[in-house]
């Protein structure tokens, strides 16, 4: 690993530490908001008219304004630029030397303002579309709603104040801090993350700017900027695809972060043997890929990070990016969709050959009256077939047998006998639709 390339990861690392301090105060501002309303609806008697409805529903839209406000006060958004933008600077100061080596010639690195790169990232779109303005938008509106929508069902219903605070909040701890359940709770998880996501997006557009002033000096003559995903199970499927590609520009590269607590980072490129990176076990190669780093791990790695079908495609011999495209993971559906059932079972599909059984499939040809010519039949002269399951099987009926069968490796996984009723039910639907 270059020694810019190491320093940059080393400061993501403690940058996940900051974003998180910073999430928790967050939420704890949100707590407060939460608590304040709990109290507004536990001094009532009771939500038994239209009127008194509303006066508390004012209340509440006014306390969300007021939580929106200290939660735009309280994202340090200079600070963590700041903080950013000097990193950077020491970062490419200190491998300036390294720089005229590698490219020749004379260095002078530029750095924008402060000013600048604030007025760009709060209205740089974050992730998925959302802004810095919807970020707090959505705080505002979610906690109002969140409130808004028990007490309304609380007045419709009858419920005592006691019960709409407890359905919203959980019940509140011994200790006096609120519980962690209730309806509330996957607000305050949305938040958590989207506080995390933004700050990561200030920082990412920091270096942006940073790098784009900069980026004569980076580069192979060609390519100028790399991807990199963190190689461990934690990376999604999207990341994992893009680790270790090469841009030519800013511009050309995807826009980071790519999704709610992308860890991944852009960085200028620097092609210099005999490096390495770091992984979750250990140093290897900066040749290492995401998809190479995967073939290298056990069953139990590949499969928590792929799931039981990918990791059956992946082993077949398919990579990551069969299982990803524009942009987004491929959801089972739609890699069904991408499965030649045909040309998995390739000549078995003609040859009845009991080798092409897995033990199961044996065991349960005479335990249930089936042959293996049945079999054949039903593969070769299906009645019906299903979409591939989630266990990774296709399910063909045919005139007296039905078959399960590994889409991956045209294993015969499992037979039982097609019933009478199945069989009435689909000639049924064949006479149906052939009228």
């Amino acid at each position: 690993m270059n020694k810019f390339e190491s320093e940059q990861i080393k400061h993501q690392i403690y940058l996940e530490q900051y974003k998180s301090g910073q999430a928790n105060k967050i939420i704890a501002i949100l707590d407060q908001s939460d608590r304040k309303i709990a109290e507004l609806l536990k001094k009532t008697k009771g939500i038994y008219t239209k009127n008194r409805y509303k006066e508390i529903a004012k209340e509440i839209k006014r306390i969300s304004k007021s939580l929106r406000n200290a939660v735009e006060n309280g994202t340090d958004i200079y600070g963590i630029i700041e903080y950013e933008l000097k990193k950077q600077k020491k970062l490419l100061s200190a491998i300036k030397d390294d720089v005229i080596r590698f490219n020749g010639g004379k260095v002078d690195f530029i750095f924008p303002s402060l000013e600048q790169i604030k007025t760009s990232a709060l209205f740089a779109p974050v992730t998925d579309g959302m802004t810095y303005q919807n970020y707090l938008e959505g705080i505002e509106y979610g906690l109002f709603n969140a409130w808004d929508s028990a007490v309304r069902t609380g007045y419709l219903i009858g419920q005592t104040t006691d019960d709409i605070v407890r359905g919203v909040l959980g019940g509140v701890s011994g200790d006096g801090k609120l519980a962690d359940s209730g309806s509330i709770r996957s607000f305050r998880n949305s938040v958590y993350r989207n506080t995390r996501t933004v700050l990561q997006s200030f920082a990412n557009e920091t270096r942006s700017r940073v790098f784009e002033a900069n980026e004569e000096y980076f580069g192979d003559g060609g390519n100028k900027y790399e991807y990199l995903a963190t190689l461990d199970t934690r990376s999604c499927l999207v990341c994992a695809n893009e680790d270790g590609k090469l841009y030519k520009s800013l511009k050309d590269a995807p826009k980071i972060p790519r999704h709610f607590g992308c860890r991944c980072l852009i960085i200028p490129y620097f092609d210099i043997d005999g490096q390495t990176r770091s992984s979750t076990d250990g140093y290897v190669s900066d040749k290492i890929t995401f998809d190479k780093w995967l073939n290298m791990q056990d069953e139990k790695t590949q499969l928590d990070v792929l799931g039981r079908t990918r990791y059956e495609l992946f082993r077949r011999g398919e990579k990551i990016d069969q299982f990803v495209d524009n942009g987004k993971t491929l959801t089972l559906e739609q890699l069904d969709s991408r499965i030649d059932i045909k040309k998995v079972l390739n000549n078995n599909i003609s040859k009845p050959d009991i080798n092409n059984f897995a033990k199961h499939a044996k065991d349960r040809l005479s335990e249930r009256g089936v042959t293996v010519d049945d079999v054949y039949d039903a593969i070769n002269n299906p009645l019906k077939t299903y979409e591939v399951r989630k266990d990774g099987t296709y399910k063909i009926i045919g005139k007296s047998a039905t078959v399960g069968v590994s889409a991956y490796d045209g294993k015969i996984v499992t037979v039982w006998k097609t019933g009478k009723e199945r069989l009435r039910k689909i000639k049924e639907q064949q006479n149906e639709n052939s009228e």
